[in-house]
């Protein structure tokens, strides 16, 4: 990883942090929930363009990176940009979101 694209990852981590204080001062919790997912989803894409970069040049294969998250509420917004991107990926060690119990009994 080069430090440009470890800059840009940071200064989104700061905006959508800013912004997320700010929409939680004013009492928009759903709204900052959101701006942090936006966040997320904002370097994903960042991440995927880097990934798909380095396996066109040859120079590594999808088998080299992985995706480490925190929280559960992550994983579906992981899932979902990956699957839209069309880049292979594999949930190691937990479930994939639409296999959870809560989310099966919620669409049943």
């Amino acid at each position: 990883m080069n430090i440009d694209l470890i800059f840009k990852i940071a200064g989104i981590g700061i905006i959508v942090a800013v912004l997320n204080l700010l929409l939680k001062r004013a009492e928009r919790e759903e709204q900052a929930m959101m701006t942090t997912l936006a966040g997320l989803i904002v370097v994903l894409m960042i991440i995927i363009d880097e990934i798909s970069a380095s396996v066109a040049k040859g120079e590594r294969s999808y088998r080299d990176f992985a995706i480490l998250y925190r929280t559960n509420a992550q994983s579906q917004a992981i899932e979902r940009t990956f699957a839209k991107s069309g880049m292979p990926y594999r949930v190691l060690c937990g479930q994939r979101f639409n296999d959870r119990k809560e989310i099966k009994d919620v669409l049943a």
